[in-house]
Order: C-alpha cells, then sequence, then structure tokens
C-alpha cells in the first residue's frame, strides 16, 4: 500500500518495523469495522481514519467559526449571551 505524505502526495518512505502490545479482541473489532484482511492493513486503515478524522474536525471548526462570525446565529451555550437573551417564558407571562 504506498504511503501519502500530510499533502496527499506518493511517499517513497518504507514501511518499518514496529512492535506494539495490542489487545487482539480489539484489532480483530477494528478489522471488521475496517474491513481489512490483515492486522497490518487494519492498522493503517485506523491510523487513516485517525487523520482523516482530525482533518475533518479542523474543518469543520472553521467552517463553524466562519459561520458564527458571519452572525445570525445565537450561541446558547455562552453564560454571558444567556443573561443577555429575554426568556420565552417570562415574555410570555408579560402579555
Amino acid at each position: 500500500m504506498p504511503m501519502t505524505t500530510r499533502r496527499g502526495r506518493a511517499s517513497t518512505e518504507l514501511p518499518r518495523r514496529k512492535n506494539f502490545k495490542l489487545r487482539q479482541s480489539q484489532i480483530d473489532r477494528a478489522r471488521a469495522a475496517l474491513g481489512a484482511d490483515t492486522d497490518t492493513e487494519t492498522i493503517e486503515r485506523a491510523l487513516d481514519a485517525v487523520v482523516d478524522l482530525a482533518a475533518f474536525r479542523a474543518e469543520a471548526d472553521q467552517a463553524l467559526a466562519d459561520l458564527v462570525g458571519a452572525g445570525g446565529v445565537a450561541n446558547y451555550f455562552d453564560p454571558v449571551a444567556r443573561t443577555r437573551r429575554p426568556r420565552i417564558a417570562a415574555a410570555a407571562r408579560a402579555r
């Protein structure tokens, strides 16, 4: 399986032998989830998935920050914003 760099280009880096103590049951579950044929392929696919997930999270965080920065999005989890937002129940009682 060709290895790729962070920018997606093929790398000539050769695989290195590594020794890890891993639970076989965990590898078996990952193998089934990833559809891999060997332990090595399972670990490679799992590592690729982690890198892809980190890139996705960074992209999603940036998109959300851009959306919030554009305005019109209420942050209901900000304690300061909660004190400035009128309560619906209080507004209904005032009628």
